[in-house]
This record gives structure tokens, sequence and C-alpha cells, in this order.
């Protein structure tokens, strides 16, 4: 029996090697009849295939690392030839060295590579991707998972049930749901508290991994009470107020999480809870050249009802007619109409109150701050800001949507308190100058901003159970 650290993926070829008449070996390739005393390489031993020559691992713009034939050297240069063909001339220093045999295997899990070099790796997991459209590649119990930017029939109620009814030792290929499957396993059968951690860079695909880890774990364990959906349905909230279009992604999660899943004594789930950190409350007044601000601010614009609007004095209003939101409005691959009408229906899904106290009152916020950020400044007297006469209607409209006293909201932007310790005078409010005027603002859209998302992962727990 072949033992499981030895098993690799055949790779299949055209070619088979008869024998003539005088018990000559010669080569057959079966898809076009041609014929060859060339032995080909899919057939050659290892040993073989190393001795045609050397080769090297050679820097490449786009692949960081290729396979090259190593043509000649001349003092700190090589010389190689690509798999294409192409002559290049690299950096002796910047070269790694290579065995022609080592590529010939394309492994599901990169532990039985014959090296375990990054440019191996990098070439096992291209061509993985490349030839066989295979996006995730193991490490032993460790998962990488490659972003194909486009949706991948991987997800379904089918793949599910293919990994969640496995027999006790099958082996499926390299999949989210088995990092999921181990975790459940060895919860309910060992009762040992487990942890799925994904990390990556920007735009590497962890908002996925972590939605399709929970939608797993909602399909198999399933709850009494119905937690499960409510679950999946805190995705789109948080996402809508968490979430923005980065260079590199356009549903980029600008906020660190940890999620825990309570099971109860039969293995259902009994509940959940989140704890958000780092949230990139920068992004709230200033996103950077062609990303967008949080989702929430464009869904608001784009596809609140009129009512609503001009409750909140939208009406008439594009998202570009916000300073917080020109740098980009509209994304090709962002429906923030269907996307507003998905959180409104979670809302309703996780017992949110659509009223001025849940609701309504996070979209009035949402208001308050787009309308602050078109607040402007200009200069009283020496080195004393004042609210710009022309911007005085987005003050007015931010003080009604947080409710407050629009002269005081104004006066606490243009001046600022001093309290002097063992002064008999009470506190000294000084004037400000218009450009500390905008920090101020931008500085309490941002605490506003971060509160309010911070009250808003604490009322998902609730609804959740956590």
């Amino acid at each position: 029996a072949v033992r499981w650290w030895e098993k690799v993926e055949e790779t299949p070829t055209v070619w088979q090697a008869p024998l003539t008449d005088d018990g000559l070996e010669y080569y057959v390739n079966t898809e076009n009849g041609t014929t060859t005393w060339d032995k080909p390489e899919e057939l050659m031993t290892p040993d073989e295939i190393n001795s045609q020559g050397t080769w090297v691992w050679a820097p490449h713009q786009t692949n960081v690392y290729v396979p090259a034939k190593l043509v000649s050297t001349r003092g700190k240069k090589h010389k190689v030839e690509h798999e294409d063909g192409s002559e290049h001339t690299v950096n002796k220093k910047d070269c790694q060295p290579c065995m022609r045999s080592w590529l010939q295997r394309v492994v599901p899990d990169l532990t039985l590579l014959d090296d375990m070099g990054a440019p191996l790796i990098l070439h096992n997991l291209r061509r993985r991707f490349e030839e066989k459209s295979e996006i995730y590649t193991n490490v032993g119990n460790i998962l990488i998972s490659i972003n194909p930017y486009k949706r991948l029939p991987l997800y379904t109620k089918e793949e599910v049930h293919r990994y969640s009814s496995r027999k006790f030792g099958q082996d499926l290929p390299p999949h989210v749901f088995n990092i999921a499957y181990d975790s459940y396993y060895g919860l309910t059968s060992f009762q040992q508290l487990q942890s799925i951690i994904i990390s990556g860079e920007s735009g590497a695909g962890k908002t996925e991994a972590t939605k399709q880890c929970l939608q797993y774990l909602a399909a198999v364990a399933g709850s009494r009470t119905g937690v499960e959906n409510k679950i999946l349905k805190a995705n789109p909230v948080l996402e809508a107020f968490g979430n923005a279009k980065t260079i590199r992604n356009d549903n980029s999660s600008r906020f660190g999480k940890y999620i825990e899943i309570y099971f109860d004594g039969s293995g259902r789930i009994c509940g959940s809870a989140t704890e958000n950190y780092l949230l990139e409350k920068i992004r709230v007044v200033q996103p950077a050249k062609d990303e967008r601000n949080f989702h929430i601010f464009y869904h608001l614009c784009k596809a609140a009802p009129a009512p609503l609007k001009k409750r909140f004095g939208l009406d008439g209003k594009a998202a570009g007619d916000f300073a917080y939101l020109k740098s980009c409005t509209d994304v090709p691959g962002l429906d923030d109409v269907k996307d507003f009408e998905e959180v409104n229906g979670a809302f309703k899904d996780l017992e949110f109150k659509a009223d001025d106290s849940e609701v309504h009152g996070l979209y009035a916020i949402v208001a308050a701050i787009l309308h602050l950020g078109n607040v402007r400044f200009v200069e009283g007297r020496p080195d004393e800001g004042k609210v710009d006469s022309g911007s005085a209607k987005f003050l007015r409209h931010a003080s009604a949507c947080l409710k407050v006293d629009e002269k005081v909201l104004g006066d606490s932007l243009v001046t600022r308190t001093l309290r002097i310790r063992g002064s008999q005078g009470g506190d000294t409010k000084c004037a400000v100058t218009p450009a500390d005027a905008c920090s101020a603002r931008d500085a309490l859209c941002k605490f506003v901003y971060g509160r309010m998302f911070d009250w808003l992962v604490q009322r998902v727990n609730q609804s959740m159970g956590g």
C-alpha cells in the first residue's frame, strides 16, 4: 500500500513506449500518432532530466521566479533561457539553484515537494491555478488560497454535503471546507476548543474565506433557534459599515475581527459574538485616491427611499456632491442599490428596530458625517475661523441629524476649551484657525463613526446571543 506522504498526483501523458521487433524502445504520441526515437521528458527519470543541462530559478518581474536553463556565465551575470525559448541576462546573485526534475510534479500538498524553497512553492501554486483552476493548496494542515477575482462553483450545497458526509480517512481536494470540517470534528469528537486563523494581505480573500467557513458551520451544525441564519446575516451589516473599495479589492474589510461561535452539548450552534478592533477611521474623512469611503455612505446616497433622503437632507444630492466621497463614487463590480436592500433585509432578520433608536439612528449619523464634511471655514478676525456662510446649510442638516443645537455644534468646531488647573474663572474658550477647525471637524467625524461602529457590533452580538 502507498503511504499517504508518498501519494503524488500523476501527471497524465500522451506518450507510450512500445518496442520494435528488435527490442528497441521508441515513442508514440497517442494524440497525433507521431513517433520519435527521442525519449519525451514526461517519460524520463529524474536523473535523465537533470542530466540535460544546468537549471536555475531566474528572477521574473511578474512571477517572481521562473525556471530557466543556464546558457552561459560571464562575471556576475548569467545568460539564461526561459521555457518559452526567450533568452535573458540576469544577476548571478539573484538566481537560485533548481533541479529540472522538480518541475515535473504538481502536488496538492506542498510538504510533498522535493524542495520547500519559495521558487518551487510559487511555481507549484501557479501551475495548479493556471493549468487546473485550483485555488486551494495545502501545507500540511494549513491552507493556501489564491484569489481568482471571480465567482467559482466551489461553495454550493452539494460541495458542503460532499465535505461534511465524507467517510473517515477519505481524502478530498484542498478546500476551505476542509478547515471548517476539521475544526468542527475536533470540537464535537474530542471536546477541544478550536481556532481558525485567516490572514493575508489586502485582496487575498480573507472576507470571503471567513464567510465560507461560517456558511459550512451553519449548514452542518445548525441550531434549535435559527441563530445560524443570524450569524450569516450579520455579514452584510458589518460589511456595509466596515468594508470599502480599495485599489486591490472592491470589498475590503477595513477592520479586524475575532468571531466566537458557541455550541451546545449536542454540537448545535447556540450563539456567536464578534469583537472588532483597528477600524480604519481615517477613511471616513480621507479616502485614498481611487478608493471609496465605507459602503454605507454610497448606499444611503444612491438607494435610500426619497422620504428618508429628504428627512436627512440628502434629497437632490449625489455621492459626488459630498467632499468625503468625491475620490471615487462608482465601481463596476458593486451594486449599491442591491446591497442596500440586502442590508435592510439583514437588519430585519437581526431584529433591529426601524426607528431613530436603531436603524434610522445609524443612517442619521452617516448623513450627519456627510454634511459635516461639506462644512467650510473662513477667517473672520485674524487667526479666528468661522463657518462659511455658503456651507451653513450643511451645518444645519448635520445638527438636525445628530439632534444637537446648531449654534453649539458650530461653536465647538471653531473654538477650543482650555481648562487651567487652579483657575478661579472656569474654562476658557479660544478661537482656532480655519485649518484647525477643519481638523476638529474631521476628528469629530472619525470619533462619532468609530463609536457608532462599536455600538453596531455590540447590537449585532446581542441579536446573535453573544
